[in-house]
């Protein structure tokens, strides 16, 4: 099993270069920056695309993109371990947000 210092190391890359990542996002030129990229801009659940977009954006020098496969499951990115980027909209009563297999995230 590993020790918490072994993703620490991520978790303060992220910090660091996710600091100017936007928090209030405007849907229509969100989706329009996704069409002119063509990445995903179709999809219902913009906002959680267009996190994964910026991040990528951001973290491209500083990680693997993609992370790596397990079965069917792809992780967005590898630094010392793998990470799926997620994104919710923050107003809402459920907050709760589904993550990848199970079986693929213990393997990896």
């Amino acid at each position: 099993m590993m020790g918490k210092s072994f993703y620490m190391k991520d978790i303060r890359s992220l910090k660091k270069h996710l600091v100017h990542l936007p928090t209030h996002w405007d849907g229509k030129s969100c989706v329009l920056e996704l069409k002119e990229a063509d990445y995903n801009w179709r999809q219902m659940e913009w906002w959680a695309f267009y996190f994964e977009y910026k991040c990528m954006q951001l973290l491209k020098e500083k990680f693997q993109i993609p992370g790596e496969k397990y079965d069917n499951v792809v992780f967005d990115l590898k630094g010392n371990i793998n990470w799926d980027l997620k994104a919710s909209a923050i107003k809402t009563d459920n907050h709760k947000i589904i993550l990848n297999d199970c079986n693929a995230m213990l393997m990896s």
